[in-house]
């Protein structure tokens, strides 16, 4: 039983410091927004190109492994039993519709960005 209060203890003591660097990050990328407010216009125009390409990246691939969950499940007919039961593939199935659906409004994004000014846009800011 000491053992187990030991452990647990350790588990406890490692939540705390991940909570204290989730804070942290929380703040250090709080000061990153406002000091990158003050780079130039085109570097900002190039740093929205470069999350945007990222966004669209991450979305395309896991839209992609979503569809093969979903038409790999659907293949050994697999179920989720709980109270009732049902193909695991209708669970699976939202997960590439959505990130298909986010795929293209990055796409438009992009579309926005490059048809507009070259500086940071400020159709998709929470604060100016």
């Amino acid at each position: 039983m000491r053992r187990a209060e030991e452990l647990f203890g350790r588990l406890l003591a490692g939540l705390a410091l991940g909570g204290c660097a989730v804070l942290f990050l929380m703040m250090a990328v709080i000061c990153l927004d406002v000091l990158l407010r003050a780079i130039p216009a085109r570097l900002a125009w190039l740093c929205e190109w470069a999350v945007d390409a990222l966004a669209l990246g991450c979305c395309v691939v896991i839209a992609w492994y979503g569809i093969k969950a979903v038409l790999s499940s659907h293949a050994i007919g697999g179920m989720v039993v709980k109270v009732i039961s049902v193909p695991e593939w209708w669970l699976l199935a939202p997960l590439p519709a959505t990130f298909a659906l986010l795929a293209i409004e990055v796409l438009f994004r992009m579309r926005r960005l490059y048809e507009g000014e070259r500086a940071a846009r400020t159709d998709a800011v929470t604060a100016a």
